[in-house]
């Protein structure tokens, strides 16, 4: 169990133990700062419980499943099965033994040495800034609630994925990629509103799987915008050739759920419109800062209007 013995003032506080705060904590740790980290939720933050980790693990789960089905290796697969539970407790382990690993590490680095006695204190709750030195902390159940003085502070609060006004993210219809772990079974369709890295990703886990009909809507002229256009059309061929329906070009005019399925509406480049209905829908339009509630204006951290620290 990690220790959550607190100082009167520390080198460094920071707020956040995702990866990028981990980082940020063993590297002070390493200089022989005292060090505090804060956190509200579960070790490890988006890239472990609902971000990377967890999609590259699914990722890799459906590469199983695609390469059994080939005939190239030697052998032949028959009556091979897939059950969902199964895959998602896979997912599950995996984020299990990283923060198991997470736990571990900080439990080591808390111990007392010459010169630096509990370098790394973990602190749970939630925090925002009283002036720029100080940071209050609301305790949760588990841990009471206090103030933390430092001389330093690192905003290491992630992100998280950015809805659309008019489209009511729900969680279990309409989702993005923080819901994705909540399914109790493959959809037998879905939309997924937006090609970039996490869109794509997604896609092709499904594509792989075999058990659903993916469609995605790219209002842009190709898929992975920010990558090199041979690196877009090698994967938009991909996809396709998985199966997945790309509305290329293609503006969203309405998204809602009706009898328990999602309709959307789209506008191709024609002119055209499409209704199409499908038992889910992925909202992958990016992500916005975690800035809500930290208080950064009592600090004087300016922010811009996306909400990105200037």
């Amino acid at each position: 169990m990690v220790k959550e013995s607190i100082l009167s003032e520390f080198d460094v506080c920071i707020i956040g133990a995702g990866p990028a705060g981990i980082a940020a904590a063993v590297r002070a740790w390493d200089f022989g700062k005292q060090v505090c980290i804060v956190e509200k939720g579960p070790l490890g933050g988006s890239g472990v419980h609902n971000g990377a980790l967890s999609s590259k693990t699914l990722w890799e789960l459906s590469r199983d499943y695609i390469n059994a089905w080939r005939r190239d290796r030697g052998y032949i697969a028959e009556n091979v099965e897939i059950d969902f539970p199964h895959v998602v407790n896979c997912v599950h382990r995996a984020i299990g033994e990283k923060v198991s690993q997470i736990s571990e590490q900080f439990a080591a680095l808390s111990q007392p040495r010459p010169g630096c006695p509990n370098c790394i204190s973990l602190v749970r709750g939630s925090a925002r800034f009283l002036d720029a030195n100080t940071l209050f902390v609301e305790g949760n159940k588990s841990s009471r609630s206090l103030k933390i003085t430092a001389r330093n502070f690192i905003i290491a609060t992630g992100s998280r994925p950015r809805t659309l006004d008019g489209i009511t993210v729900d969680g279990s219809l309409i989702m993005t990629s923080d819901n994705m772990m909540d399914l109790t079974s493959f959809p037998r369709s879905m939309v997924i509103l937006g090609t970039g890295i996490v869109g794509c990703e997604f896609a092709t886990i499904f594509a792989n799987f075999g058990q659903t009909k993916v469609y995605l809507i790219d209002r842009a002229d190709r898929i992975l915008p920010f990558e090199d256009e041979d690196v877009s059309r090698v994967c938009s061929t991909n996809l396709e050739a998985k199966g997945v329906t790309i509305h290329h070009r293609a503006k969203l005019l309405s998204m809602e759920v009706i009898n328990d399925q999602v309709e959307y509406t789209i506008e191709h480049h024609t002119g055209g419109k499409e209704t199409i209905r499908v038992e889910r829908a992925v909202i992958s339009v990016g992500r916005v800062p975690n800035i809500l509630g930290l208080d950064l204006d009592k600090a004087g951290v300016v922010v811009n209007e996306q909400g990105c620290i200037q």
